[in-house]
């Protein structure tokens, strides 16, 4: 967890190659988690 800053709670972290393109914490609305992998796409 400490290598990519993530914290206690649930952080999704979305990478392009070894880019961090997104990154969201303690979200479980479909629709904001749909956002960020649209970003990795």
């Amino acid at each position: 967890m400490k290598r990519f800053g993530a914290n206690d709670r649930s952080t999704l972290i979305m990478f392009r190659g070894t880019k961090e393109v997104g990154r969201v914490n303690a979200v479980t609305d479909s629709k904001e988690i749909q956002a960020l992998l649209d970003k990795g796409l």
